[in-house]
C-alpha cells in the first residue's frame, strides 16, 4: 500500500515540478501566495518517497561509472553535488509542491539549515541569494527550507510570500482539518476560477454557450466555495481518502439540500454490498435539485428540461411533487451474500424506500404503471407473505408499514422483510462492501478486506472519505491480479465475439460483391447472359479464386458439382435480362448467420437480411424473397418453363 502511495505522491511531485517550466510563460506573474494547488507530504511518506527515488545496489552493475551512490544519479540530472545529496536525503523532513496559474515551485525542507545551502554549492550566483545551476534549476536557501523552480519565478518569489498563504482562513481551516495527515493537498476556491475561466474560453471557441457551466455553479452556491482539501491516511491494514469542500459560510444552495449529519451514523449491515441513502425531507433534497435544474434552464435560455417535465408528469399522471409527499427520508439498496460454492444471480437485489404516506405511494405506483407500460401489481404470495409483482417484468415488491421494498425475486424481497434493515444512517451516501464475499469464492483466500465510502455535510463543509481496512494488501494485490484479467475477459468476450461475427458477416458481404462483380463481367461478354452457376466465375476466372465461394462463417460448407468445391452461396441462375435491378440472385445458405443471411442483389451490391425480412409476404422490405419471385415471373412471362418455375419457387422460398 504504502509503495503505491509513494509511487503516485512522486509522479505527482514530478509532473508539478516539471510543470514549472511549461506554465511558466510569465514567471514574473507568480508568487506563492497566488497558488491554485499546495500540496504536503509528511515526514514518513518523504523518507518512503527518498527511498523510492534511490537506487538499489545491484543497479551499479549497468548504470553508467559516474552513478555510483544511491542518490548520484538525482545529482547527476539536476547538476548537484553528489556526495551531498546522499548526506542530506535522509535529512529531509518534507516536501512542498506548489502550482498556481503561472508557475510552479517545490519546497524541501530539512532538519537542518546546513542542507539547503549545501546542495547549491555549485549554482551561480544571481540577486537577492538565487543560485541557477548549468541543468537550469534556480534556488533559494533559507533557513531549513530549500526552494527550487524556474529560474525566473524563484527570482520573483522570495520565501516571505509562502507566510502570505498561511494567513488566509481556508488555508487554515483545511490545515487543521488535515491534521497528521501523511499528505495533503489543498485547493483554492480560485482554482474554480481559472476552471470556468477555461471553459469558457473553450464555449466561445466551439461556438456554444458561455454562461451554462457559470450560470450552474453560481446557481449551486459552489462559487462560494472557501477550499478544498484531499487527505490521505495509509495505514498497515489499509488506508482512506477524505476529501471536503468548505464554504464561507453555511448559506450556500447546495447546501441547504444536504441533511446535517455529523456523526456519519451506521451503515446497514445486511450484505456483502449495501448503498445507503440519506436524503432527509425528499422535497427539500430532490425538490431542490429540480429547482436548480430549472433555475439553470431558465437562465441559459433552453426551456427544454421544464417542458420534458411537464410532459412526463402530464404522462404519467400525477406530479413530481405528489410522489416527493410520499417519500420518507432515505433509501437502502444491497445485494445479499451467496451460498457456499455458488454466485450471485442476477436477481439478488434489493431496494428500499421509507414512506411518509404508504397509501398514496402505492396510488402513485399503479397509475405510473398503468399509464408508462400499461401494466399492474399482481398480487404473489411468498412463504406466507403478501407480494406484487410488477406486470410480467422480473420486479417484485411489498409496499405497507411505511416502505416500499422492491427486489429481483420474491425470495429477494422476503429476506429484506426478514432482516428488517434501519434506515437510520447518517450523511447523504453510506456504501459499505466485504471485498472477499465479493471477489473469492474460497475461505482460504479470502482477504477479507472492507470497503466503505460516506458523504455527509458537516456544518459549512461537505465531506466524503473512502477507507478500506482488514485488508492484507500483498495478499490482496495478488488477489486482485488475478481476478482483474479474468472480470475483464468476462466483459470482453462478448464484445469480441460480436466483432469477429460483424467481421465475417462483412468479409462475406464482401465474397458476394465480388462474385456480382463477376456475373456482370460475364455478362459483358456473353451478350447479357446469366453464368449457369457459380463454377462457371470459377473456371473462366471471373472471380480472383475459388475461395471466393466459401464464407468465413461457414463451418459445414457445400460442394460443387464438377469441380468439388466448397461453397457457401446458393445462386438463383440464369434469368432474363429485363429482370429489375434490385431483385435478390443469390445468397447465403440458411444457418450460417443466427438470424438472416448476407444477400447479393442483381446490380451487385450485397447486405446482411435478416430471416422475418426474406419471409416478409407482402413486400415491406426491398428484401422480400415473394416479392422477388413475383418480379422474376412476370419477366419471364411465357418463357417460364416448369422446371424453371420449380427451380425459382425453391431458391425464393415459395411453399404453396
Amino acid at each position: 500500500m504504502r509503495q503505491r502511495i509513494c509511487a503516485a505522491a512522486l509522479g505527482l511531485i514530478v509532473l508539478l515540478a516539471a510543470s514549472t517550466t511549461a506554465l511558466g510563460a510569465d514567471p514574473a506573474e507568480f508568487v506563492v501566495r497566488d497558488v491554485l494547488v499546495y500540496i504536503e507530504v509528511g515526514p514518513e511518506l518523504t523518507q518512503d518517497l527518498v527511498g523510492a527515488l534511490a537506487l538499489p545496489p545491484v543497479a551499479g552493475l549497468f548504470v553508467p561509472d559516474e552513478v555510483r551512490t544511491p542518490m548520484s544519479h538525482v545529482a547527476h540530472f539536476l547538476d548537484l553535488p553528489g556526495a551531498t545529496v546522499d548526506e542530506a536525503a535522509p535529512h529531509l523532513e518534507k516536501i512542498i509542491v506548489a502550482a498556481g496559474p503561472s508557475g510552479g515551485a517545490c519546497l524541501l525542507v530539512f532538519d537542518d539549515p546546513k542542507w539547503p545551502q549545501a546542495l547549491l554549492a555549485r549554482g551561480k550566483p544571481g540577486n537577492q541569494g538565487l543560485l541557477v545551476t548549468s541543468a537550469g534549476i534556480g534556488g533559494v536557501a533559507e533557513g531549513e527550507i530549500l526552494l527550487v523552480s524556474h529560474p525566473s519565478a524563484v527570482w520573483h518569489m522570495p520565501l516571505e510570500h509562502v507566510q502570505r498563504l498561511t494567513r488566509e482562513q481556508g488555508f487554515e481551516a483545511a490545515r487543521d482539518l488535515a491534521h497528521g495527515a501523511p499528505v495533503w493537498a489543498y485547493v483554492h476556491p480560485r482554482a474554480m476560477n481559472v476552471f470556468l475561466d477555461d471553459l469558457v474560453e473553450f464555449h466561445r471557441m466551439a461556438g456554444r454557450g458561455l454562461r451554462a457551466t457559470q450560470v450552474l455553479v453560481e446557481t449551486t452556491g459552489l462559487d462560494r466555495a472557501e477550499y478544498g482539501l484531499l487527505a490521505l491516511h495509509p495505514a498497515t491494514d489499509g488506508g482512506s481518502v477524505e476529501a471536503t469542500i468548505g464554504f464561507r459560510d453555511e448559506m450556500v444552495r447546495v447546501l441547504d439540500l444536504l441533511p446535517e449529519a455529523a456523526d456519519g451514523g451506521a451503515v446497514p449491515d445486511v450484505g456483502p454490498l449495501t448503498l445507503a441513502l440519506h436524503w432527509g425531507d425528499a422535497g427539500t433534497f430532490f425538490g431542490g435539485i429540480r429547482d436548480i435544474i430549472l433555475e439553470w434552464d431558465d437562465s441559459v435560455g433552453y426551456g427544454e428540461v421544464r417542458a420534458g417535465i411537464g410532459e412526463i408528469e402530464t404522462g404519467l399522471g400525477f406530479g413530481f411533487d405528489e410522489l416527493l409527499a410520499t417519500l420518507g427520508s432515505g433509501a437502502v439498496a444491497y445485494l445479499p451474500a451467496a451460498g457456499p460454492g455458488a454466485l450471485m444471480r442476477k436477481d439478488d437485489w434489493t431496494v428500499a424506500f421509507r414512506l411518509s404516506d404508504t397509501a398514496a405511494f402505492d396510488r402513485i405506483l399503479r397509475t405510473a404503471l398503468a399509464n408508462a407500460i400499461g401494466a399492474a401489481l399482481v398480487p404473489v404470495t411468498h412463504e406466507g407473505t403478501e407480494l406484487a409483482r410488477i406486470g410480467a417484468l422480473p420486479v417484485y415488491c411489498r409496499i405497507a408499514d411505511n416502505a416500499a421494498v422492491f427486489g429481483g425475486s420474491p425470495g429477494a424481497v422476503k429476506a429484506h422483510l426478514d432482516a428488517a434493515p434501519t434506515f437510520e444512517v447518517g450523511g447523504l451516501l453510506s456504501l459499505k462492501a466485504d471485498l472477499g464475499l465479493l471477489l473469492t469464492s474460497y475461505p482460504t483466500i479470502q482477504p477479507g478486506a472492507k470497503l466503505s465510502v460516506r458523504a455527509w455535510r458537516e456544518g459549512h463543509e461537505v465531506r466524503l472519505s473512502a477507507a478500506v481496512t482488514d485488508v492484507d494488501m500483498a495478499r490482496f494485490g495478488r488477489r486482485a491480479l488475478t481476478t482483474y484479467p479474468v472480470v475483464m475477459a468476462a466483459m470482453l468476450m462478448p464484445a469480441m465475439s460480436r466483432a469477429r461475427y460483424e467481421a465475417r458477416k462483412s468479409s462475406g458481404q464482401a465474397n458476394l460483391h465480388n462474385i456480382g462483380l463477376g456475373i456482370r463481367m460475364y455478362q459483358n461478354d456473353y451478350d447479357g447472359e446469366y453464368p449457369p452457376d457459380l463454377e462457371e466465375l470459377v473456371r473462366l476466372g471471373y472471380v480472383p479464386s475459388a475461395d471466393i465461394l466459401l464464407d468465413p462463417a461457414d463451418r459445414t460448407p457445400d460442394l460443387t458439382e464438377e469441380m468439388q468445391l466448397e461453397i457457401s452461396y446458393v445462386y438463383v441462375g440464369p434469368l432474363p435480362r429485363n429482370v429489375a435491378h434490385n431483385v435478390i440472385m443469390g445468397y447465403s445458405r440458411e444457418g450460417i448467420y443466427p438470424g438472416g443471411r448476407n444477400v447479393l442483389f442483381i446490380y451487385s451490391a450485397a447486405e446482411f437480411a435478416a430471416e422475418a425480412a426474406l419471409a416478409d409476404p407482402a413486400g415491406n422490405v426491398r428484401t422480400s424473397l415473394r416479392v422477388d419471385y413475383d418480379a422474376v415471373v412476370e419477366a419471364f412471362g411465357l418463357d417460364l418453363t416448369p422446371e424453371r418455375d420449380a427451380e425459382l419457387r425453391l431458391f425464393y422460398e415459395i411453399e404453396e
